[in-house]
């Protein structure tokens, strides 16, 4: 793969992150808003360190190396074919192969 086909490659993992982590945060608001909604498996204060989290992801990408703590908090208490626990897993792995 020659640079111009990376820097598209690369460009195209970054457009798709930012689309994950806007819908993924977008799933979040929506829980927080309707509580009656969130699995008893999530939590309130859980689901905002996880937006805080991807925010900083979305900040530090290429930039320096963020090791998130959600995915801990996700394998230790949340069903792990949880819609958004696998969108969330999805975010990670586009995060790591992003970062220099």
């Amino acid at each position: 793969m020659d640079k111009t086909q990376n820097n598209d490659s690369n460009y195209k993992d970054i457009e798709r992150f930012n689309c994950l982590v806007d819908e993924a945060k977008n799933e979040i608001l929506s829980l927080l808003k309707d509580p009656e909604s969130m699995p008893k498996y999530m939590t309130d204060s859980q689901l905002r360190s996880i937006i805080g989290e991807l925010n900083t992801m979305r900040t530090t990408i290429g930039l320096y190396d963020f090791y998130p703590y959600y995915p801990k908090g996700i394998a230790d208490c949340w069903v792990l074919d949880d819609p958004l626990a696998i969108k969330l897993g999805e975010i990670l792995e586009l995060y790591n192969s992003l970062v220099i």
